[in-house]
């Protein structure tokens, strides 16, 4: 029996940095400031569709993760890629003992959803056959099935954002890099739920169509597999 699978990866990237946030008594030595102040940009990324057709059947096997007898292939693969640029505009005002700065936000600018899209059709398809053209058009209701979910998740992740950044108080940092990292560690740590939760439901809607009654139907679609 021939199959299209899909496997996705999850990945959170930030342009700052990771590490932890300065403990509470660090961040009380600085002053507050008025978080509504602070400017707040998110721009959506509906992913970029990078084609592949170099791979064997066995190889998108591999690439899959997933245990199946010798006898299933794997005709097509689709990753797709979560990620989050963040660029942030903050000062750094010299504490009072001059041993550390504090850090204030001014500006967060965030394009955060799917970056790169993989999908990869087995090689043993030649293009314009039949089989390749079904794979591929599989393949594509995948790649829609994550856009559409990540525009219906879109509205929670911006509202994460802006609620992060209204929520945000003055830091501690010795050098520049150490604020960058702290910042970077913030916004992960409030928007890390909200991806795990996208990542849940376009595995959910995914595998809707990744049954072996749509494999048949398929399989239908040519005469030469």
């Amino acid at each position: 029996m021939r199959i299209m699978d899909k496997r996705t990866l999850f990945v959170f990237l930030i342009a700052l940095g990771i590490v932890t946030l300065p403990s509470l008594a660090w961040a009380n030595r600085c002053e507050p400031q008025d978080a509504r102040r602070i400017k707040v940009d998110v721009t959506q990324d509906m992913g970029r569709v990078v084609l592949n057709h170099s791979k064997s059947q066995a190889q998108l096997k591999r690439m899959s993760g997933q245990k199946m007898s010798k006898a299933w292939r794997v005709n097509g693969l689709t990753k797709r890629t979560y990620t989050t640029r963040s660029n942030a505009r903050f000062v750094m005002k010299p504490a009072r003992n001059g041993r550390y700065y504090c850090v204030r936000l001014q500006t967060v600018d965030l394009t955060v959803g799917l970056g790169r899209i993989d999908v990869y059709v087995t090689k043993k398809y030649r293009k314009n056959t039949c089989a390749y053209r079904a794979v591929l058009r599989h393949e594509q209701e995948h790649v829609d099935i994550n856009r559409r979910v990540l525009r219906r998740v879109m509205g929670r992740i911006e509202d994460q954002v802006r609620t992060a950044v209204y929520r945000f108080k003055p830091f501690s940092a010795r050098t520049k890099a150490d604020a960058k990292q702290k910042l970077s560690n913030y916004f992960k740590d409030s928007l890390s739920p909200l991806y795990k939760k996208l990542d849940q439901e376009a595995n959910k809607e995914n595998a809707r169509i990744d049954t072996e009654q749509s494999y048949k139907l398929l399989s239908k679609q040519c005469d030469k597999w």
